[in-house]
C-alpha cells in the first residue's frame, strides 16, 4: 500500500523556502532552523534572501528548482500568497506551511470567503496541502526537520503535539527541553484553512513513532472531522487534550464546555487543565497496568494526608470504598492493633517496609478495589527508600495499578528515583496523586464508551417513529416552531413516555430530568439528572447521541450522580432499567428527527416499568436539505439503510451489512483463513494475521468517512464472514476502495454485488470518485473491477500496480 500522503510533509526529501528576504523575516528564521536542525535533503530558497546559509541553493523562482519538492515554507506577504500557492501546486509540491510574515496578516482576517475558496481550489488541483496560515511550522525529529519559527528544536521522543496556538507550541517546546521530554512530531495548525485536527490525528494514529498525542485547541471548525480523527487516534494510543475557553459561553459558534467534555468521552480521550498536567498525563497513561474502575484504596503512614486524598477523591467522583471483610481479616492478623480500620488505611508513623508491602498487597487483592494509592510523609521514623522498594515489590505481577505519593523533597529523593525506574506513577502531593488516578479512571471509562458503537435500530424498536415524524412535520408545515401540548404528549407517547396528569392516579417516585439541546458545534446533546417542575436540579450527565444500552448503563451507573439511580436514591432496579430504555428512545428519536431542535422533560417519573412526564417543552425547525440524514449529528450512527439478503444457487443465503466493532474476531478469522495469494493480493505485503492496530482500524470504523460491508453466511448458528468490501474517504470528494472474497466463495457473483452496493452507498454520501490499487497479477480482481465499471490503467510509478478509478458524477 502507498505511504500516507502526509509522509511528504512530515518526512520531506527536499524543501523550498519563500519569503526569506530579511534577516529577521519569518522565512529567514525558519530557514536558519531548518539548516541548524541538520536537515539532510536539498534546501532551496526562492527569491533574494538576506543571506544564503552554506548548502542552501538560491533560485529566482520555483520553476528553476531541479527535482521534486515535498515541502514549501511560505512566509511571503498576503498579497503574493495566491501566486506562491499556484506555483507550488503546479510543481506538485506535497505540502506548504504558511507562516506569519513579519508584517501583514495572512490568516482568515486577510482573506475573504471567495479568496479562501480560490486558494483551496488552486491547491487541490495540484494535490498541495496547506498548513496554516499563521502556522509557526512543524518539527519531525526523526527526519531532522525543524521547520518552525520557534527559538528551539525538539528532542526525539514518542509524543505527538498538535496545537492551534503557535505560542503554546513554543512554550511547550521550552517546557519540554527543561524536563527532558521528547517528541515524535510537533504541528502548529494556525488558522487551519485546509489541514485541521482530524487529518493530523489520523496520521499520528498510524505513525509508529508516536505513542501518545497531546492536543491544544481553542475552536473546532468541523465536529465530524475532529471526532473522526480523534476516535481513530484514541483507539490506538492515549490522547490528552487541553482546551482554552472552559468558562466561555456556548454562543458565537462555540461549543458549550460540557458538550465538549461529552465529545471527548465518546472519543476515548481525556481532558486536562494545563500544560503541566498535559505532559504528566501523557506519561501517566503510558503505564502498563490499565485501570478497570474508579475505586481507590489509600495506604498512608499519616492520617492527615490520607484525609486530604479522600477529600480530593470525593470532589472528583473517585470512590474510596470500605475494604472487603476478607481483606480486613487478613490485615487484622498482620498489622498492629493501633492501625486504622478504614479506608484510608493509616499504617502509623512507624510503618516499616514490611508493613507497607503487606498493606499494599492485600489492598490490591481486594475485589472492591481497582487501584492503590500508597502515600508516605517523611516523619521521624519513616523509611522512604525501603518503603518505596516494598511498594514496587508488592506491585510485581499484579494487574491493578499503583500510584505513589512520597511527600517532600530531599528526604524522599531516592524513593522518587526508584518509582521512576519501576514505572510507578509518582506524585508529590495527595491532591495531585488523586488527580492522576482520576485521569486514569476517566481514560478507562472513556475507552469503554469509545468501544461501544450503537448497533442497528431494530425495525420495531420505536413502533411509532413514523407517527412522531408526522407530528413534527405537520407542525412545521403550519409555520410553527413549537408543538402544542397535545402534539407533545403524542410525540412522547411514541417513545413510551406516558402523560402523568392523565394516568388516572397520582404517580409518585424519584423526579428526573431529560433534555436535548442543539450545541453550536456538536449538534444534539442529551443531558439527564435529578429534576423537578423548574427543570434540572443539580449536576447533569451529558452525552452525545447515538447511545446504546451499554453506553447508557456506563453513563448512568458510573457517573458522579450514580447514587441517584440506586435503592438509596429511591429507585428500584426495574425503574433504573425503565429510565435507561427511555434514554435510549430519546437518543433514537433525536438521531432520526433532525427537525427536533430541543426537548426538555421535567419532571419525569419512573414507577415500576412505566415512565411518566408532567412537564415538557420542545422546539422544532426545518432540517437543512444539504445536511443529509444524519448531518445534524457529530457522530454518524450505524448505517441501517445499507444491507441486503439473497440466495446463491443451491440455496445458501448471503446477508450483507456494515461491519461492527464486535466483528473483530470474525474479521481476524476471515483474514487468517484466506489463502496466501488472497492475502497478498489484498494487503500487498507478507501477512498471516491482522495486527491489533489493523483489527481496530478495520472494525471500529467511523461511518461518516468510511464504510465496510461484510458478506455473511450462517454456519452452525453463527455468522461467518466470506467477503468484505470497503471505502475510506481520502478527501471530501474521493474515496479509496478495496475488496476481498474468501477463496472458496469466488466466482459466485458475491464480489460484484458487494461492489455495486458500495458504489451506491458512496454516491449517496456525496463521494464523486472512487479509486484504488490492484496488483497487476491479480487478474480476477481486475476483471471484476472492469465488469462493474471501473477504468483501469498501469501505474506509471509502479509497474506492478494497476490504478482503478470510477466517476460517480454520472447518472
Amino acid at each position: 500500500m502507498r505511504p500516507h500522503p502526509f509522509e511528504r510533509v512530515f518526512a520531506p526529501r527536499a524543501i523550498a523556502v519563500f519569503g526569506a528576504d530579511g534577516q529577521e523575516s519569518a522565512g529567514h528564521r525558519i530557514l536558519r532552523n531548518v539548516v541548524a536542525g541538520g536537515f539532510a535533503g536539498p534546501v532551496h530558497v526562492i527569491g533574494e534572501p538576506a543571506e544564503c546559509p552554506a548548502g542552501v541553493r538560491r533560485c529566482a523562482s520555483l520553476a528553476e528548482v531541479e527535482g521534486e519538492i515535498d515541502l514549501a515554507i511560505v512566509a511571503s506577504p498576503a498579497a503574493s500568497l495566491p501566486e506562491v500557492v499556484r506555483a507550488c501546486a503546479a510543481r506538485r509540491v506535497g505540502g506548504a506551511v504558511i507562516a506569519p510574515p513579519a508584517s501583514g496578516a495572512t490568516g482568515r482576517a486577510a482573506l475573504d470567503a471567495g479568496a479562501v475558496r480560490a486558494l483551496l481550489a488552486e491547491a487541490a488541483r495540484g494535490g498541495l496541502r496547506l498548513l496554516g496560515p499563521n502556522s509557526v511550522g512543524l518539527i519531525r525529529p526523526a527526519a531532522r526537520l525543524n521547520a518552525t519559527l520557534t527559538n528551539g528544536g525538539a528532542s526525539p521522543g514518542s509524543i505527538g503535539l498538535v496545537s492551534q496556538s503557535g505560542a503554546i507550541c513554543a512554550t511547550a517546546l521550552d517546557w519540554a527541553a527543561a524536563h527532558r521530554v521528547g517528541f515524535s512530531a510537533v504541528v502548529s495548525l494556525g488558522d487551519a484553512l485546509d489541514v485541521d485536527f482530524g487529518e493530523v490525528l489520523e496520521y499520528l494514529a498510524l505513525d509508529r513513532a508516536t505513542k501518545s498525542v497531546l492536543l491544544y485547541l481553542e475552536t473546532i471548525r468541523s465536529a465530524r472531522a475532529f471526532l473522526s480523527g480523534l476516535r481513530l487516534a484514541a483507539r490506538l494510543k492515549p490522547v490528552v487534550v487541553v482546551k482554552a475557553g472552559r468558562h466561555g459561553a456556548g454562543a458565537g459558534g462555540a461549543s458549550s464546555d460540557d458538550a465538549f467534555d461529552a465529545a471527548l468521552a465518546r472519543a476515548g480521550a481525556v481532558r486536562v487543565g494545563s500544560m503541566d498536567q498535559m505532559f504528566a498525563a501523557a506519561r501517566l497513561l503510558g503505564t502498563p497496568r490499565p485501570v478497570s474502575g474508579n475505586r481507590l484504596a489509600v495506604v498512608t503512614n499519616a492520617r492527615g494526608p490520607g484525609l486530604l486524598a479522600a477529600d480530593r477523591a470525593a470532589e472528583l467522583g473517585v470512590v474510596v470504598p470500605p475494604l472487603a471483610d476478607a481483606t480486613w481479616r487478613e490485615l487484622d492478623a498482620l498489622l498492629p492493633a493501633a492501625c486504622s480500620r478504614s479506608n484510608p488505611l493509616d499504617l502509623l508513623d512507624d510503618a516499616d517496609p514490611a508493613r507497607y508491602r503487606i498493606a499494599v498487597e492485600r489492598c490490591l487483592a481486594d475485589p472492591d478495589v481497582d487501584a492503590v494509592l500508597a502515600m508516605l510523609a517523611p516523619l521521624a521514623r519513616a523509611q522512604p527508600a525501603g518503603a518505596a522498594d516494598a511498594v514496587v515489590a508488592a506491585s510485581q505481577g499484579r494487574s491493578k495499578p499503583i500510584v505513589a505519593c512520597w511527600m517532600g523533597e530531599e528526604l524522599v529523593r531516592s524513593a522518587h528515583a526508584r518509582f521512576l525506574e519501576a514505572g510507578v506513577p509518582d506524585f508529590s502531593s495527595p491532591e495531585a496523586a488523586v488527580d492522576g488516578f482520576a485521569l486514569l479512571a476517566s481514560h478507562a471509562r472513556n475507552q469503554r464508551l469509545l468501544r461501544q458503537v450503537p448497533g442497528p435500530l431494530a425495525p420495531d424498536a420505536i413502533p411509532h417513529l413514523d407517527r412522531a415524524r408526522e407530528i413534527v412535520q405537520a407542525a412545521l408545515a403550519r409555520g410553527r416552531d413549537r408543538l402544542t401540548g397535545a402534539e407533545l404528549r403524542r410525540l412522547l407517547a411514541a417513545i413510551g413516555i406516558r402523560d402523568r396528569d392523565s394516568a388516572g392516579q397520582r404517580v409518585s417516585g424519584t423526579e428526573l430530568y431529560v433534555g436535548v439541546a442543539r450545541d453550536a458545534v456538536f449538534g444534539p446533546v442529551i443531558r439527564f439528572g435529578r429534576g423537578g417542575p423548574s427543570g434540572l436540579a443539580g449536576e447533569a450527565v451529558v452525552a452525545l447521541p447515538p447511545l446504546d444500552t451499554a453506553i447508557i448503563q456506563t453513563l448512568v451507573r458510573t457517573s458522579r450522580i450514580a447514587s441517584v439511580f440506586t435503592a438509596a436514591g429511591g429507585m428500584t432496579a426495574r425503574e433504573v432499567a425503565a429510565f435507561e430504555r427511555t434514554l435510549w428512545a430519546v437518543s433514537a428519536i433525536v438521531s432520526e428527527l433532525p427537525e427536533l431542535r430541543e426537548l426538555e422533560i421535567s419532571p419525569l417519573v419512573v414507577a415500576d416499568d412505566d415512565v411518566y412526564a408532567s412537564g415538557a417543552r420542545t422546539s422544532i425547525a426545518p432540517a437543512l436539505p444539504e445536511a443529509g440524514r444524519y448531518g445534524h449529528m457529530a457522530i454518524h450512527p450505524y448505517p441501517t439503510d445499507v444491507g441486503a439478503r439473497w440466495q446463491l444457487p443451491g440455496g445458501v443465503t448471503v446477508s450483507v451489512r456494515p461491519i461492527r466493532p464486535e466483528d473483530a474476531e470474525m474479521e481476524a478469522s476471515f483474514v487468517r483463513n484466506l489463502s496466501d495469494n488472497a492475502r497478498h493480493f489484498r494487503f500487498m505485503i507478507a501477512l498471516k494475521e491482522l495486527t491489533r492496530e489493523m483489527l481496530i482500524r478495520f472494525t471500529q470504523i467511523d461511518y461518516d468517512r468510511e464504510l465496510a460491508l461484510v458478506a455473511l453466511v450462517e454456519r452452525e448458528g453463527k455468522e461467518t464472514q466470506i467477503a468484505v468490501a470497503r471505502f475510506i474517504k481520502a478527501d471530501p470528494e474521493t474515496a479509496h476502495v478495496a475488496i476481498v472474497v474468501a477463496d472458496a466463495w469466488q466466482g459466485k457473483g458475491i464480489g460484484a454485488r458487494l461492489l455495486r452496493m458500495l458504489i451506491a452507498a458512496a454516491r449517496a454520501r456525496g463521494i464523486l470518485r472512487l479509486e484504488g490499487e490492484v496488483l497487476h497479477e491479480n487478474t480476477t480482481a481486475l476483471e471484476l473491477m472492469a465488469r462493474v465499471g471501473f477504468s483501469i490503467r498501469r501505474d506509471p510509478e509502479s509497474p506492478d500496480l494497476c490504478l482503478i478509478e470510477m466517476s460517480l458524477t454520472g447518472a
